[in-house]
């Protein structure tokens, strides 16, 4: 049976984002059958790759679109970190990815799925 559902997250190369992320994942690859639907889209940068799953999981190296002066805030000038969970839909490798799926849940990575 072919997935036709995809988890997107994007985990940067600070605090806990990482083991936050091993929540999740656990959550949908071993505490459920959600594994049987679900497949994971993690975006982040290379210093992360290894960290990630094999089994389940799709790597693609995306920057911190919150560093563009784009994603500044106007009056501090300081960045919005939290752009960088919607990279993945404006990245064009991840935007082909994507269009594999049916469905698509872009969650936070201290989220825990349930059935």
């Amino acid at each position: 049976m072919e997935k036709d559902s995809v988890i997107v997250v994007y985990i940067p190369d600070k605090g806990n984002f990482l083991e936050q992320f091993y929540g999740l994942y656990y959550s949908v690859a071993h505490k459920t059958k959600l594994h049987e639907k679900f497949d994971f889209l993690v975006c982040g940068p290379r210093s992360i790759e290894k960290s990630i799953p094999k089994k389940h999981c799709i790597f693609v190296e995306l920057p911190e679109i919150s560093k563009s002066k784009q994603f500044r805030y106007v009056y501090s000038g300081g960045s919005y970190g939290y752009s960088d969970s919607f990279a993945p839909f404006v990245d064009e490798e991840c935007i082909d990815i994507l269009l594999n799926y049916k469905y698509c849940l872009r969650l936070d990575v201290d989220t825990f799925l349930c059935e």
